[in-house]
């Protein structure tokens, strides 16, 4: 008696299971038509924090190939936490702070979002390979709300050179587009991806 239940119980999850499937599916595939993006891949997102990759940029995905995605206007290095003006140069051997300013709400989502911007460097330019050629700097988890807001990390800059930093909004509810080996990519399909590149001196 007991064995035929079960099998019973068994099956009404599984069909329970498959419908659930089936309603996302559909509900993801109307989200994306009616975005007209490429966001893709089934994944219906509620939440869109970004960062722009130039002056200008609507962080729709994928962005133009057209700009360089290696001086993203949300990222400054300033002498303290107070705002400063946009730079390409850092001093070397110095404790610095990273201003990036994060924007919320993109054009895949809306409302409060809660994730981990994660901060990376590399010396390698424009070839580094994600994530092989790029090295953990440093990170913090946030909120941002509906508006504009500013995350300031510490970061003692190295020996004089070209630095890249890279960085990465990691929310579970705002997923990433796509990520693969090449930096340039993930800059371009990831509105939650920004590049900025620093001349240390």
């Amino acid at each position: 008696m007991v064995q035929p239940r079960v099998c019973r119980s068994a099956g009404r999850l599984l069909l329970a299971a498959l419908l659930t499937a089936l309603m996302t599916i559909s509900a993801s595939g109307t989200a994306i038509a009616d975005s007209g993006s490429d966001r893709g891949v089934g994944i219906l997102t509620p939440r869109d924090v970004y960062m722009m990759d130039y002056p200008g940029d609507t962080a729709l995905e994928p962005n133009s190939s057209g700009p360089p995605y290696w001086n993203s206007p949300d990222v400054r290095v300033c002498p303290t936490t107070a705002p400063c003006s946009p730079g390409l140069t850092a001093p070397a051997y110095t404790t610095n702070y990273i201003q990036v300013t994060l924007r919320n709400p993109g054009p895949y989502g809306s409302g409060t979002d809660v994730g981990t911007l994660r901060v990376y460097f590399t010396t390698s330019g424009g070839a580094a390979i994600w994530p092989l050629d790029w090295t953990h700097l440093n990170s913090a988890m946030v909120t941002v709300p509906p508006g504009v807001m500013t995350v300031v990390l510490p970061w003692t800059t190295p020996g004089p050179g070209l630095v890249s930093t890279l960085y990465r909004w990691v929310s579970t509810d705002d997923p990433m587009l796509y990520e693969g080996p090449d930096t340039y990519d993930n800059a371009r399909f990831n509105n939650n991806v920004a590049w900025k590149n620093f001349s240390v001196v």
